[in-house]
């Protein structure tokens, strides 16, 4: 779409005035993908297919929580709470970060 644009406007005029040459330009997917990678533009895709939430999504939510709540007490994992927004937030580690990886739960209760 931006190619035919491109091409679209280079045969008007007033940019033949002020780019000349530019009706010969070649406006290929490298010059596209240069032109969005400086402009910092991304492709993105509208979906028409939404995800359909559970009958039982309270339910769900509520037996989640009740289990995520057993094994934190059962393993005795320490409950970190932080301030909202903040950048950071410090976890004890066992210092083999490299060899594995970390994964932070956050569950609340709808009131």
């Amino acid at each position: 779409m931006i190619q035919m644009k491109d091409r679209t406007l280079a045969q008007q005029h007033q940019w033949q005035i002020k780019y000349p040459g530019i009706e010969s330009f070649v406006f290929n997917n490298k010059w596209v993908d240069c032109l969005m990678s400086r402009n910092n533009l991304s492709n993105r895709r509208r979906i028409t297919i939404a995800q359909l939430l559970p009958d039982d999504l309270i339910e769900q939510q509520q037996e989640f929580l009740a289990f995520i709540t057993y094994i934190r007490i059962q393993h005795d994992y320490p409950l970190t709470l932080v301030e909202t927004g903040a950048r950071t937030v410090s976890i004890r580690t066992t210092g083999h970060e490299k060899t594995n990886f970390t994964i932070v739960l956050n569950a609340w209760q709808m009131g």
